[in-house]
């Protein structure tokens, strides 16, 4: 990865945790736990592309929540991508 990229992840990961981090991100936070299906299924029998739409809105919550987290148990893999310009990344976690 080139140190622009770096540079870029670095200040990303810092917008998240600031953002975040105020009284009114976790508001926000709280609210997308509850509307984005965090703590329950996302599971539609009778339709899997409402399973894919319900598990797709918790994946973004679950990204975000990573995001705020990198560095405690959260670690970065970083994947290469062209795609809209952007930084691909992998987090895992340890």
């Amino acid at each position: 990865m080139t140190q622009q990229n770096n540079s870029k992840l670095q200040k990303l990961i810092k917008d998240y945790k600031i953002c975040f981090s105020t009284d009114v991100g976790k508001r926000i936070i709280s609210d997308l736990e509850k509307r984005c299906h965090e703590f329950v299924t996302t599971h539609d029998k009778q339709s899997a592309t409402e399973s894919a739409f319900l598990e797709g809105q918790r994946s973004v919550l679950i990204f975000i929540k990573n995001m705020i987290n990198i560095g405690e148990h959260i670690r970065i893999r970083i994947c290469s991508s062209s795609h809209h310009n952007t930084i691909g990344i992998k987090l895992i976690r340890v």
